[in-house]
């Protein structure tokens, strides 16, 4: 009977190695797995710069949760609240990615999905604005211009800059959150 040990001398084969290898490629699949995430420095270089609704220490961001694909990540903004109902809330950005620039964003305000292929920056970020107690999201330098400018004020709501992406995604109930489409058949859809 062949070992382990006489295989990888008879055929100069290191299975061992090779398995390590292949099982390293496998953790950097996309959460679909078909291809290579985008790279966390990309993610970085564009993440949004948002404002958020100035809220009580209880009701304030909780995180940013992370995930990617071969073509887009999305960001989770979590918080502890949704309006006055007392379940979490993870509102969903979505960043398309081409030839290593950001091509398309998409936000799911209120149940209903909008994508831009235009929006306003400060360098290569663009801003995004969470209004109100449901946090629904807005694109600056969108058709909302005037809206948005209202709850980027500082007397409505407070700039976030530098904020720390955490990997991981929200409970399953969020893919939908009462949408007729989760945000993943969403996010492949203006990937494509």
């Amino acid at each position: 009977m062949m070992t382990y040990s006489d295989c990888r001398f008879s055929f100069g084969i290191d299975y061992q190695s090779l398995y390590t290898l292949i099982e390293n490629q496998i953790k950097q699949l996309s959460p679909s797995g078909r291809s290579m995430a985008v790279p966390l420095e990309l993610i970085q270089t564009f993440k949004p710069i948002v404002y958020l609704p100035k809220e009580g220490k209880q009701r304030r961001l909780v995180d940013i949760l992370y995930e990617s694909d071969n073509k887009y990540a999305i960001l989770w903004f979590h918080w502890p609240f949704d309006d006055y109902t007392n379940k979490s809330d993870y509102e969903p950005v979505v960043l398309v990615y081409r030839d290593n620039l950001l091509h398309r964003i998409g936000i799911r305000p209120h149940q209903r999905y909008l994508s831009y292929r235009s929006w306003k920056t400060e360098g290569s970020r663009p801003i995004v604005v969470f209004h109100t107690a449901w946090h629904a999201p807005m694109i600056q330098g969108t058709n909302w211009g005037t809206l948005v400018g209202l709850y980027s004020t500082v007397e409505r709501s407070n700039r976030l800059d530098n904020y720390t992406l955490k990997k991981g995604r929200p409970p399953e109930w969020y893919n939908k959150n009462g949408a007729k489409k989760g945000i993943y058949s969403f996010a492949n859809e203006i990937s494509s």
